[in-house]
This record gives structure tokens, C-alpha cells and sequence, in this order.
């Protein structure tokens, strides 16, 4: 199988906030409590079912146990980055 590079897409909050509009099931991934927190309350204000994990492994759990329609991460976590947990969940 052909590795193929990453691509990065760095959007401002307002333009997430209008494709997040559009969908349901919202996984937000970020070390940081306060972030997880924020995301949350701003995402489950505008009527989506929000969940939040610490961690990549946390997310895959959730991912697992819930049908998610799209995933917020930070790109720097502990132990696997967030453009790796995103690889995983790809394959």
C-alpha cells in the first residue's frame, strides 16, 4: 500500500462552526479540559449531541461505541497526534 502524505486543513473557528451546523454526532478530541469543555457547550447550544475524549485512545473507544459524524481533534495529543488518530480511524 502507497503511503500517501498527510494533508493538514487548518480552519478558522467560524468556518468550522458552519460545517458543524450541518450534522449531528460531533466527537471533540483535545488534551486540554478547558477546550473539550468550551467545544462542547458551544457545539450541544446549536442542537448537536456532543462527546469528548482526552486522548486518541479514548476517541477510538468512543468511535466504537457510537456512530459519530465528525471529529474535532487538536493535532498535538499525548502518545499518538491527532493526524494519527484521524490515519487509524481512515483504515
Amino acid at each position: 500500500m502507497e503511503s500517501r502524505p498527510a494533508r493538514l486543513f487548518y480552519l478558522d473557528l467560524q468556518t468550522v462552526y458552519q460545517e458543524v451546523r450541518q450534522v449531528g454526532n460531533i466527537l471533540v478530541v483535545d488534551d486540554e479540559r478547558s477546550i473539550r469543555i468550551t467545544m462542547k457547550a458551544f457545539l450541544e447550544m446549536d442542537g448537536h449531541s456532543v462527546e469528548t475524549a482526552e486522548e486518541a485512545e479514548s476517541a477510538m473507544g468512543v468511535l466504537q461505541s457510537r456512530p459519530i459524524d465528525v471529529i474535532m481533534t487538536d493535532i498535538i495529543l499525548p502518545r499518538v497526534s491527532g493526524v494519527e488518530l484521524l490515519r487509524r480511524i481512515r483504515e
